[in-house]
């Protein structure tokens, strides 16, 4: 399974990974909904025993810290254009332990 964070990545992984990977999945805590992968590809509601995490690296730390085990495995580049490139964190995670609580508004 795959666990991305935003709905461009989202799209691009359930496109262009081949083979297809089954599923590709968003991380989406508690919230509003933003985009149609988080109402059909959320995180907390697939089961599988591994996950390969694609994510932008100053969130990928946070998002590895919600498994019961995992393996940072280096990080990727994605050309953007105009000598861009978009950085993902690639980790190896076992075992969701759910999202993170959120407090109640005063």
């Amino acid at each position: 399974c795959v666990l991305v964070t935003d709905r461009a990545t989202a799209s691009a992984m359930a496109y262009y990974a081949l083979p297809r990977p089954a599923p590709v999945v968003k991380w989406h805590p508690p919230g509003p909904i933003r985009d149609h992968f988080d109402l059909t590809a959320d995180l907390a509601d697939v089961a599988c025993p591994a996950w390969l995490l694609v994510a932008p690296p100053d969130r990928a730390t946070g998002m590895a810290r919600r498994f019961t085990g995992s393996e940072a495995l280096g990080t990727v580049g994605q050309p953007q254009g105009d000598q861009r490139e978009r950085r993902y964190a690639i980790y190896r995670l076992h075992e969701f332990a759910g999202y993170p609580t959120r407090s109640p508004s005063p």
